[in-house]
This record gives C-alpha cells, sequence and structure tokens, in this order.
C-alpha cells in the first residue's frame, strides 16, 4: 500500500468511520439515548440531557494531574481489607455460596441444616 493510499483511507476513516471506532459511536449513541429516556423521570429542574460525544472513550486523553511524580498523596486511599472481606462474603451469601473456610459460618452449608458440618 503506498502512502497516498494509506492516506486517503485515513482520510475516508475521517468522514465515515469503520470498524471498532464506528461501534464505539453506536454504543455512545445508544447510551445517551437510554440516559436522556431516563431523564424523563427526573424532575424538570434536576434534568441534564448528554450528548453521544460524552459517551464516547477517549483512550489518549490525559488529565494533566494524572502524571505519575511518585507522589501517591493524590490517590485515592486503598479500602482496609476487613471492608473487602465484607463485601467479598456479601456477594458469596447473596449468590448462594459456601464459606469453605475454617470456621465459617454454620449457616453457609446448605446440605447441612443443623450446622455441624462447621464446627
Amino acid at each position: 500500500m503506498s502512502s497516498r493510499e494509506f492516506s486517503e483511507w485515513v482520510a475516508y476513516d475521517n468522514v465515515e468511520p469503520f470498524g471498532d471506532r464506528r461501534w464505539d459511536v453506536r454504543w455512545a449513541d445508544l447510551l445517551s439515548f437510554l440516559y436522556n429516556l431516563a431523564q424523563s423521570f427526573v424532575k424538570p429542574a434536576q434534568r441534564k440531557p448528554l450528548e453521544p460525544s460524552e459517551f464516547m472513550p477517549d483512550f489518549w486523553k490525559c488529565d494533566d494531574d494524572s502524571t505519575d511524580n511518585g507522589d501517591d498523596s493524590d490517590e485515592t486511599p486503598a479500602r482496609p481489607w476487613p471492608d473487602m472481606l465484607a463485601v467479598i462474603e456479601m456477594w458469596n451469601a447473596a449468590l448462594g455460596g459456601n464459606d469453605l473456610r475454617p470456621g465459617g459460618s454454620p449457616h453457609d452449608n446448605p446440605g447441612d441444616p443443623a450446622g455441624t458440618a462447621n464446627g
């Protein structure tokens, strides 16, 4: 492919996108429609319609503050591990999972209604 032909394809893609970028446009359009449709259930004074461009991913966008200078003070602090464990236990219970850890709760074993298997 010559440089000229490549340049023509790039120009054509800028006018009439194809490939993955085209799907990004379609999804952004759909998400914008659904978001704005849901806004009909919000009080008129609080409505904020969004354009499809606000749902488009921008993979090359870089905030000025996002440069890594070694200073971690701006980052969101990590959640304490007991909080993360509580979330995992909640999802496990909600999805009907079993707590297989030693000393797990008796209600976590549906095959043992008396709770004798865990203790």
